[in-house]
């Protein structure tokens, strides 16, 4: 039916609109957001950018504790950076992890990007599975 051929057809070309881009280390991620990100936007015109899976490029044992939250208010400067000069929004995906030092009364997880990241963030969306089968809810909060 004419419905779901046009529909099919919107999905396409969505999909077709996505761009993805694999980076392996901090550094490779700082030269594409750096030097190739801003070309590519201005060429395309793009009204979002998603970085998924961040926590993995800062799990290394070359970066310790101080190393690692330098790194990360870099990363967040840039981004910051990048949404106002170029106007698109960033979402950046933060996966949870186990927490072995969480009492009773606590969260049993914490944001794997830990606290240097909680203190740059703008806006936060927070998923929760109920259960296996899906999401339930979602909750949005903005800071100051």
């Amino acid at each position: 039916d004419r419905g779901s051929q046009a529909s099919s057809l919107a999905v396409e070309a969505m999909l077709g609109s996505v761009m993805l881009r694999r980076v392996r280390e901090p550094c490779e991620l700082y030269t594409f957001l750096s030097d190739e990100l801003p070309g590519l936007i201005q060429r395309t015109a793009p009204l979002l950018l998603v970085l998924d899976s961040v926590a993995a490029l800062f799990r290394t044992e070359e970066l310790c504790g101080a190393d690692r939250s330098a790194q990360l208010f870099r990363l967040a400067s840039v981004l910051l950076r990048l949404s106002a000069e170029l106007g698109i929004c960033v979402v950046v995906t933060n996966q949870v992890m186990g927490d072995v030092d969480a009492g009773a009364d606590q969260d049993w997880v914490k944001p794997a990007l830990g606290h240097a990241w909680a203190s740059c963030v703008t806006h936060r969306i927070t998923l929760h599975r109920t259960d296996r089968a899906g999401m339930r809810w979602a909750h949005a909060s903005a800071r100051g």
